[in-house]
């Protein structure tokens, strides 16, 4: 009988050390081990391991997509970021402050003295809404690594916010409602710095209704315009040699221009199908054409870097060419030279040139 209550009492004591075992937290460091890319993070009070969802505010919240690097702040009234930060799996690569957050909390969208932010995070764009009234101390400065700020309301709108002198915006570019794309609002996507930078030069202004279409194919009349736009649009003197290009279309001077610089000498038959997509082959050779003089000494090497990419193509010099200067990588391993380039693939090659 006693032998019995004693294996009773024992099997007691074993469930009970084993109950507070498990409730023994894992140790912090143990569980940034195991968390990607969260070792550099640092730990707010009383958060055990980074999260994509936190309370950051009395009424707010945040969540974080880690597929599209979104990071989304919603909710109402003010934010604030001194007890919880933004500790997420992933590269953010935009912040999209919701409409009914009416302030930013000091520091909020900062690095500035704390680590909120991974100090290699890639955040690009932050859009903030129309509901905003104020922003707080030290939420846009020199450490803050957002170059665009996309805002919901106008000018006008964005004068009558209070925001506090700690904060500086040199250096950034502020696009109203009006001022940006609607399909092009995420930084982590490759197009996207491209895309506003072309905006910027004059080089485009979109496709229309608020979109620029970064994935609609770049036909051969699209990419002369743009190279002709970033040349200044000078006048072209002469006639066009083309049949299918006529005075009245939009493109003509383009057309025009980019024969006289030697571009392009047309698809063949006298025409230059204004309207056939450009594939990437087409692309890299007319960048080469157009900018390969201010590399005077550069001449192409063949490499067997893509195994598309044949030695001898009428393409291949301007492949190496592009490859060796940095405007393309390729495409999975290879250069698809054949493929239809997209709009967002054609300013990306174009910025990549230039700068």
């Amino acid at each position: 009988m006693k032998w019995t209550v004693f294996r009773k009492m024992a099997a007691v004591f074993i469930s009970l050390m084993l109950t507070v075992a498990m409730a023994v937290p894992a140790r912090a460091e143990d569980l940034l081990e195991e968390s990607s890319g969260s070792a550099e993070v640092g730990l707010a009070p009383g958060v055990d391991f980074p999260s994509d969802h936190l309370q950051c505010g009395e009424s707010s919240s945040y969540s974080f997509d880690n597929a599209s690097g979104v990071l989304t702040v919603s909710g109402s009234g003010t934010t604030w970021n001194y007890y919880s930060g933004f500790y997420v799996t992933g590269d953010i690569y935009t912040i999209k402050i919701d409409s009914g957050i009416t302030a930013l909390g000091d520091v909020f969208l900062t690095d500035f003295g704390h680590k909120y932010l991974r100090e290699d995070t890639e955040l690009v764009n932050i859009i903030l809404p129309k509901s905003l009234k104020k922003i707080g101390e030290y939420n846009f400065n020199t450490n803050n690594r957002a170059e665009y700020i996309f805002y919901e309301g106008t000018a006008s709108d964005w004068n009558k916010i209070a925001i506090d002198s700690t904060n500086s915006f040199s250096g950034r570019r502020i696009l109203f409602k009006g001022e940006w794309f609607k399909d092009v609002s995420r930084g982590k996507d490759f197009f996207f710095k491209p895309v506003y930078w072309a905006v910027m030069s004059g080089i485009t202004g979109g496709y229309g209704e608020g979109t620029f279409q970064p994935y609609f194919p770049c036909t051969r009349a699209m990419i002369v315009t743009f190279l002709y736009r970033r040349a200044g649009s000078p006048d072209v003197p002469g006639t066009n040699q083309f049949s299918d290009v006529k005075p009245t279309d939009w493109y003509y001077k383009s057309v025009s221009w980019a024969v006289k610089e030697g571009i392009t000498t047309g698809y063949g038959a006298g025409t230059f199908q204004p309207d056939a997509p450009c594939t990437r082959a087409m692309i890299v050779t007319f960048l080469m054409r157009r900018y390969g003089p201010y590399a005077p000494y550069y001449e192409p090497v063949y490499k067997n870097i893509f195994p598309d990419v044949p030695k001898g193509a009428w393409y291949t010099d301007a492949v190496m060419w592009a490859y060796d200067m940095g405007v393309t990588t390729g495409r999975g391993g290879y250069f698809k030279p054949n493929d239809v380039c997209t709009r967002g693939e054609a300013v990306s090659f174009i910025s990549r040139t230039i700068e």
